[in-house]
């Protein structure tokens, strides 16, 4: 058993449509509006290792078009990862866009300018195709001063007179992530209809670590309500935890709760980087109550109207009266960070005493 892969091993995102698990409400909205016969832009925000760039990886590949859409030749599919980069011009932006289109379709010729680029669209247009640009990190973009107000205005233009749409992930909504006031208030926004990626739900982390882990022989079934309870449903962080956890079972072939206890200490560990980026994507305010939580059960006015955004993208979890970051080891982390002696044993306690449960 030891020469067996572990499955959950590959940190890059994922790539193969197949290999990707949840979102199937979010997946079916963004295929609607892209498959349109007047195409619809995306701007998907999510929490770091939610799984977007995995998402978008797995909506513009090949095999998705022939899955989801009645008419995949009718539509022309181009990726950018632009975060693989901090170096972008508009110039190398409109040119990396051709050169994706044309790995599909090798007939489309370079633009590497306004110009070339909307001749280019306005004779895919002509013979009746649908252009779909998906724009990975695009706050790299929105965040260059390097892309005046023109760049924007010529893609909102291009969306509103031919059948173009664009497909954008970044971690907040993009007008919050403008290096320019001109750029920030430039109606180019307004073409977007926002989807907010949220954790997965506990039968999909199910799904996904069985079926995922299947191929190896090796299964963590057992273990599943104990990793739910370690990260919730941050993807990201699912795939770290089930490669740490696997390693030991495939070691141990059955796990103890010492076995457990280790593997949640290497976890910690190798998860740091992960969590961290987790942490710092929420707002000074909002890591304050993240912390706040881990000792008290009793919200300001303030706080009160903070956690509920909280709730809404997944950080926080609501029980009756009760509010809980959403996995055990995000809220060791965040007490490690604010040096808060953390009993969770102890705040259950408080928190029956207050709420008579």
């Amino acid at each position: 058993m030891a020469s067996v892969q572990n499955p959950f091993q590959f940190s890059t995102p994922v790539i193969e449509p197949g290999r990707f698990y949840g979102h199937r409400s979010e997946i079916q909205r963004i295929i609607t509006r892209i498959g349109a016969d007047r195409p619809q832009s995306i701007s998907i925000i999510g929490a770091k290792s939610m799984g977007k760039s995995s998402l978008l990886n797995s909506l513009s590949h090949p095999k998705a078009k022939i899955r989801h859409l009645s008419k995949p030749d009718r539509h022309l599919f181009g990726l950018i990862r632009l975060g693989e980069r901090d170096d972008w011009t508009p110039s190398e932006f409109l040119k990396t866009l051709t050169d994706t289109l044309r790995k599909t379709h090798p007939d489309i010729s370079e633009a590497a300018d306004y110009d070339s680029l909307r001749e280019l669209i306005q004779h895919v247009d002509s013979d009746g195709l649908s252009l779909v640009g998906f724009f990975d990190d695009f706050d790299v973009i929105t965040q260059n001063p390097d892309f005046p107000l023109t760049f924007f205005s010529f893609l909102r233009s291009m969306a509103n007179t031919y059948n173009v749409a664009y497909v954008t992930s970044s971690s907040q909504s993009l007008q919050r992530l403008c290096v320019s006031k001109d750029v920030e208030e430039s109606p180019f926004f307004n073409i977007f209809t926002n989807i907010v990626l949220k954790p997965l739900g506990e039968k999909e982390v199910h799904r996904w670590v069985i079926e995922g882990g299947n191929p190896s022989g090796l299964s963590l079934s057992s273990e599943m309500e104990w990793i739910y309870a370690q990260v919730g449903g941050f993807p990201g962080l699912v795939r770290e935890l089930c490669r740490v956890l696997w390693d030991r079972k495939n070691i141990r072939a059955k796990v103890s709760n010492d076995d457990l206890k280790a593997v949640e200490i290497t976890f910690q560990e190798e998860a740091k980087e992960a969590l961290e980026a987790v942490l710092t994507g929420l707002n000074q305010r909002e890591q304050d109550l993240c912390a706040h939580l881990l000792t008290s059960s009793e919200l300001d006015r303030s706080q009160a109207h903070l956690v509920k955004d909280l709730i809404r993208r997944g950080y926080v979890l609501k029980t009756d009266d009760r509010y809980s970051l959403f996995g055990r080891a995000f809220q060791w982390f965040v007490a490690k960070r604010a040096g808060i002696e953390y009993n969770p044993d102890e705040l259950r306690k408080r928190r029956w005493w207050q709420f008579g449960r």
